[in-house]
C-alpha cells in the first residue's frame, strides 16, 4: 500500500513539469501516479490539462469529463472542460457549460467561481469578457488566480495585453 500523500505530491510535480513545457516528464508523473492509484480522481484533470497545453483539445475533453464524472457534482469540473470545447470548435456546448456556471454560482455562494469563468472565455477567444472575470477572481483574492496569471499557458495570449500587467500588480506579484 502506498502513502496517499504520494499521489498528491507527485500531481503536484506534474502540473509543475506541464505548465513549464516538460510534458513528456508530465505524462510520466501521471502514468506513475496511476500505477499507484488508478482512482486517484485529480489526475484525470491534470491529464486533461497537459492535453490542453499542447493543443490537444479532442483529446483532452475525455479526461475532462471522467473528471467531472469522479467529482459527483454536475455543477463542478467545468471549468477546463468548457475551455476545451471552446477550442476544439464545440462553442455551444462551452457556452451552455458557462449557464450552468450560474447555477453553481447559486448553490454555492460564498465560492469564487470568476476563474472558471475567465478561463472558458478563454477558450471562446472573448477577451474582454476574459479581463472582466480575472478582475473579479483578483478582487476575490481568490489564489489560484495568481497561479493562472503567472504560470498557466491558458493565458498566454493575454501577456502582451497593458490590462495584464495591471492585473499582477493587484495581486502583489510581479512577472
Amino acid at each position: 500500500k502506498h502513502d496517499p500523500m504520494n499521489t498528491v505530491i507527485l500531481n503536484g510535480s506534474g502540473i509543475i513539469n506541464a505548465t513549464i513545457g516538460k510534458y513528456e516528464r508530465a505524462q510520466e508523473v501521471y502514468e506513475q501516479i496511476l500505477s499507484l492509484d488508478k482512482e486517484f480522481y485529480p489526475v484525470f484533470e491534470s491529464l486533461a490539462w497537459l492535453q490542453t497545453y499542447q493543443g490537444r483539445w479532442a483529446e483532452a475533453i475525455p479526461f475532462f469529463r471522467r473528471y467531472r464524472e469522479a467529482v459527483k457534482d454536475p455543477l463542478k469540473g467545468q471549468m477546463g472542460l468548457g475551455y476545451a470545447l471552446a477550442r476544439s470548435g464545440q462553442s455551444q456546448e462551452a457556452y451552455n457549460l458557462l449557464a450552468s456556471l450560474d447555477h453553481r454560482q447559486a448553490k454555492y455562494p460564498n465560492e469564487s467561481i470568476a476563474l472558471d469563468y475567465a478561463t472558458i472565455y478563454m477558450g471562446l477567444k472573448q477577451t474582454e469578457k476574459v479581463f472582466f472575470y480575472l478582475q473579479k477572481s483578483v478582487k476575490d483574492k481568490f489564489i489560484l488566480t495568481n497561479f493562472a496569471l503567472i504560470c498557466d499557458p491558458t493565458f498566454q495570449p493575454l501577456r502582451q495585453d497593458k490590462r495584464f500587467e495591471e492585473l499582477l500588480n493587484q495581486t502583489g506579484y510581479f512577472y
